[in-house]
């Protein structure tokens, strides 16, 4: 695994996500802080592991409570659905839900790998928002889409990757695969084409997958 400082535009935009500094990660105890973060997206609670080394950014109110669950956890089991529902005893008072954990994925030129020649083309979002089922594309979000990128068999796109602008300078790639059309490297085209697309307007590549998420 590469050292986050080797990413630089990942640091800072995790840095002005999260309201902290990131040189206070640690392995144990993990350490809880109060977000400078108060814009009306800020999502009121991250807990973030870069290898053996974590931290959890909250609202203010929370730090005493949390850092008092947090000290009695390992790394491992504060990163897993048992953490998150440790954290959500402190939580749910104040009506907020935890999701997690999740694998965050970052690539960059060096770490990309190159797409397989499986005839990706690239989509306007809108004529994706007329052509797709949502249903089966679920893991791809129109909402805020800026492109997308998909394998087109007999008329049907049958694997599809969007990109959203999650951050300023990082961009997230959603793919899905249709039922069918499983099992043959298409999403792997699909990915590897949208991160292409990411790296020439000079982004990093995120994907995220759920932890029970086996394949």
């Amino acid at each position: 695994m590469m050292k986050l400082e080797d990413f630089a535009p990942l640091r800072t935009a995790l840095e002005e996500e999260l309201g902290v500094s990131l040189d206070v990660m640690d392995s144990g105890p993990v350490p809880v802080l109060a977000s400078a973060q108060c814009s009306p997206d800020f999502r009121p609670l991250w807990a973030l592991r870069w290898g053996n080394r974590g931290l959890v950014s909250v609202q203010e109110q929370w730090v005493e409570p949390l850092q008092a669950v947090v000290n009695d956890l390992a790394l491992d089991e504060l990163f897993s659905i048992f953490g998150a529902y440790e954290l959500s005893e402190i939580t749910l008072s104040d009506g907020v839900a935890l999701w997690g954990p999740s694998m965050h994925y970052f690539g960059d030129e060096r770490t990309l790998r190159p797409p397989l020649e499986a005839g990706a083309v690239q989509f306007e979002v809108e004529e994706l928002r007329r052509s797709i089922d949502c249903e089966i594309f679920w893991h791809c979000s129109l909402d805020e889409a800026l492109t997308g990128f998909g394998v087109v068999e007999e008329g049907e796109i049958v694997a599809l990757a969007v990109v959203v602008p999650t951050f300023e300078q990082i961009w997230e790639i959603g793919m899905e695969v249709a039922p069918h059309a499983k099992g043959r490297g298409l999403g792997r085209a699909v990915v590897g084409a949208a991160g292409r697309w990411i790296l020439q307007n000079e982004r990093l590549v995120m994907a995220t997958v759920a932890s029970w998420n086996i394949p």
